[in-house]
C-alpha cells in the first residue's frame, strides 16, 4: 500500500513538472514569435534617421527600441539597414509596448528606404559649380517663391526672422578670408558673382552688381535673410530640429548638398557656423 502511494506521489509530481515546462515553452516561443512578428498592432511612419546605436534607431522626436526577443541575426540586419539610412528618409515599421499605465516604449520591427514617389521632399535646386575649378563657395539656385524681408513665421515652421537673421550673421562670421584679392567672392560672406546677381533680382527684382552688393551690407543682408531663411526652414521641416537644421542649410550654403552636414571635411565648417548662430542669437 505505501509502495502504491509513493508510486502515485512520483507520477502526480512528474506530470505536474511537464506541465509547468510545456508552459515555460510555450511562452518563451509566443514571446520569439512576437519578436519577429508583431501582431496585428504594427504601424508606419516616415522619419529622417539621426542617429543608430546598439539599442535603438533615433528620429527626431522619437526613438525605435531593437526588440531583445528578436533573433540576434535579426537585429544585425536591422542595424545595418539603418545605419544605411542615416540622414535619409526611411520608412520605419514599429509597434508599442506596455499596458494601461505602463512607459510606452516604440519597437522597431522594420525599417526601408522612404518610397521616392510618396510625399517627395523638394529637391535642392542644381548647384552653380566654380568655373574653372577656383576655389569658393559652390551656392544653389535661390528658392522660386518670394518672401518679404520682415516675413513672420509659418505655422509650419517655429524658425523666425530673427533666427534666419542669426543664420546668415553665423555665415558672415565663418566665410573663409583668402588671401587672392581676385578669388571671384565678393562681400563679408564671399558670395559669387552669379548667385549676387540671381538672389538681387529675385528679392528686389532688379540686378544688383557684386560692387553694389559689397556697398550696401544692410541691402545685402536683407537679401540673404530671404534666401537663407526659406533654406534653413525647408531644413527644419526635414530634420524638426533646429540645431541640425542650421548645419544642414550650412552644408547647403558650402557644398549645394544638405546631406554633407555631418560628413567630413563639411562637418567641421557646418559646427563652427552652428556655434557662431547660437552666439548671434
Amino acid at each position: 500500500m505505501e509502495r502504491k502511494l509513493s508510486n502515485l506521489l512520483i507520477k502526480a509530481t512528474v506530470s505536474v513538472a511537464l506541465f509547468l515546462l510545456v508552459g515555460f515553452f510555450c511562452h518563451q516561443s509566443a514571446c520569439s514569435a512576437a519578436g519577429f512578428e508583431p501582431a496585428g498592432n504594427d504601424h508606419r511612419i516616415e522619419a529622417v534617421v539621426i542617429n543608430v546605436d546598439k539599442w535603438a534607431v533615433y528620429v527626431p522626436d522619437r526613438v525605435f527600441y531593437f526588440d531583445r526577443n528578436m533573433a540576434k541575426i535579426k537585429i544585425e540586419k536591422l542595424t545595418r539597414a539603418a545605419d544605411r539610412l542615416r540622414n535619409k528618409k526611411a520608412l520605419i515599421t514599429y509597434y508599442s509596448t506596455g499596458g494601461l499605465g505602463e512607459i510606452q516604449r516604440y519597437m522597431l520591427a522594420d525599417i526601408v528606404p522612404a518610397a521616392k514617389n510618396r510625399n517627395p521632399q523638394k529637391p535642392v535646386n542644381e548647384a552653380v559649380k566654380p568655373p574653372n575649378g577656383s576655389q569658393g563657395k559652390v551656392i544653389s539656385k535661390p528658392p522660386g517663391e518670394k518672401s518679404q524681408p520682415n516675413e513672420t513665421v509659418s505655422s509650419q515652421s517655429p524658425i523666425s526672422h530673427a533666427q534666419a537673421a542669426a543664420f546668415v550673421e553665423a555665415l558672415r562670421l565663418a566665410a573663409p578670408h583668402t588671401e587672392n584679392p581676385n578669388d571671384g567672392l565678393y562681400s563679408a560672406w564671399k558670395i559669387k558673382a552669379a548667385n549676387i546677381l540671381r538672389w538681387s533680382k529675385e528679392c528686389t527684382g532688379q540686378e544688383m552688381t557684386p560692387a553694389q552688393f559689397e556697398a550696401n551690407p544692410q541691402k545685402a543682408r536683407e537679401i540673404l535673410i530671404r534666401i537663407m531663411g526659406k533654406i534653413l526652414r525647408e531644413q527644419y521641416a526635414i530634420s524638426m530640429d533646429q540645431s541640425v537644421a542650421v548645419r544642414r542649410a550650412a552644408s547647403w550654403w558650402l557644398t549645394g548638398d544638405p546631406d554633407q552636414y555631418d560628413t567630413p571635411p563639411t562637418s567641421s565648417y557646418t559646427r563652427e557656423v552652428l556655434d557662431f548662430y547660437w552666439r548671434a542669437l
